[in-house]
């Protein structure tokens, strides 16, 4: 991983939708944080700070996510499913951070 990085993601919110999404690396303080920023997809803006704490049991990891959806009022009326959604991708990353780096 490096600053400047470009990633390329298709994500799937919901049955029937895929959306394209490319995300680039602004920052990385190597075993602090890293941080990416959407370039093109489904928000109008998405910044996502991936912070690394030592631990005596291992390692914690927190995130720190801005975000703003499109569309204005639709946006805002959508934002507690778009949530709700975001948990849930959340969730899944954790069980899939803790099957590759058991503790």
């Amino acid at each position: 991983m490096f600053k400047g990085q470009r990633v390329f993601y298709c994500i799937s919110p919901f049955p029937g939708l895929r959306l394209r999404w490319e995300g680039e690396i602004i920052e990385v303080a190597e075993l602090e944080r890293f941080i990416d920023e959407q370039r093109k997809g489904p928000f109008t803006y998405w910044r996502h700070e991936h912070l690394f704490f030592r631990k005596e049991e291992g390692t914690e990891i927190r995130d720190h996510l801005q975000y703003a959806l499109p569309f204005g009022l639709i946006g805002f009326a959508i934002h507690p499913i778009v949530n709700s959604k975001m948990k849930e991708m959340f969730a899944y990353r954790n069980e899939k951070v803790k099957e590759v780096f058991p503790s």
